[in-house]
């Protein structure tokens, strides 16, 4: 009798320790598929990372480029169309201002001029007391402008003409943004003693 239960006993101390391995081996190789999971997501979720981090970039890299182009190729690009969204309004007078020493708004404002006389527009030579200087424009002949202190292009009218000259500003501003140039129309903050024109400021860039 004492044999026999005490085989009884290793056979259930065999049952059990077989059950025992074979749980811990389950345990092993769930939690190794747990692992080759878990690993997987993260490499995914690590090259999504990438992925949106490359997309970031190489959006920083357009605006930046888009940043630096210069209007005035832009302008050019689209004349006829400019000229012809402005031309409804011929007759219009406006002066025009910039900085004096930036490069970029000095070339943009001599390919824009023509393109305004083209479309019937009459040029305002800049008249105050300071903030004025002279320059060659794109006739070849000297002439006043003033000393704009904007961003991107500023289209500013007086309160007295404000209702008389909107409709000829707006449409200049949509013009320019029509073809990617920001602009917009605003109330006269400027030098110019000049009445019944539109102010044309070309400020930086921005």
């Amino acid at each position: 009798m004492f044999g026999s239960s005490n085989l009884d006993w290793w056979n259930g101390a065999l049952v059990i320790s077989l059950a025992v391995t074979a749980l811990a081996a389950i345990a092993g190789v769930v939690t190794t598929a747990v692992i080759i999971k878990l690993q997987k997501q993260a490499t995914i979720d690590t090259a999504k990372q990438i992925a949106m981090a490359h997309s970031r970039a190489a959006d920083a890299e357009l605006k930046l480029a888009e940043y630096r182009k210069p209007r005035g190729p832009i302008l050019q690009a689209y004349a006829q169309g400019f000229v012809d969204a402005i031309k409804p309004f011929a007759g219009t007078k406006f002066d025009m201002g910039h900085a004096p020493v930036g490069r970029e708004q000095w070339d943009f404002a001599w390919q824009l001029e023509p393109l305004m006389s083209q479309a019937g527009w009459l040029f305002v030579e800049w008249t105050s007391a300071t903030g004025r200087f002279s320059k060659v424009n794109w006739t070849n002949s000297p002439h006043r402008y003033g000393v704009a202190n904007v961003e991107n292009i500023s289209i500013e009218l007086a309160p007295e003409t404000h209702q008389q000259l909107l409709p000829a500003a707006a449409a200049l501003a949509d013009a320019f943004k029509q073809i990617g140039i920001d602009a917009a129309v605003t109330r006269k903050n400027n030098g110019s003693t000049n009445v019944g024109v539109i102010d044309l400021l070309i400020g930086s860039k921005q």
